[in-house]
């Protein structure tokens, strides 16, 4: 238990708690707006591949729709000679 009392000179001054807490607080706020941009740049990207995908999910289901749909009288009568 000895080793637990320190002495006055191991000891920290107000002084340097304050700015061992204030780096701390520096780093965690770097560290968090630094990951906040990161999720922006996925949230930006995510968005962008869900409309590239809602757009191609359009286009297949319009090609399909072409496809199951018997063709019109008008047009088979321009096929026949």
């Amino acid at each position: 238990m000895v080793d637990d009392v320190r002495t006055d000179k191991e000891s920290l001054t107000y002084d340097e708690i304050c700015r061992i807490i204030g780096a701390l607080h520096l780093e965690f706020s770097h560290k968090q707006k630094s990951l906040e941009s990161q999720a922006k740049v996925v949230i930006e990207q995510l968005q962008s591949k869900a409309e590239s995908l809602e757009s191609e999910r359009s286009l297949l289901e319009s090609s399909l729709s072409d496809l199951t749909q018997p063709p019109d009288e008008e047009m088979e009568m321009h096929e026949t000679p």
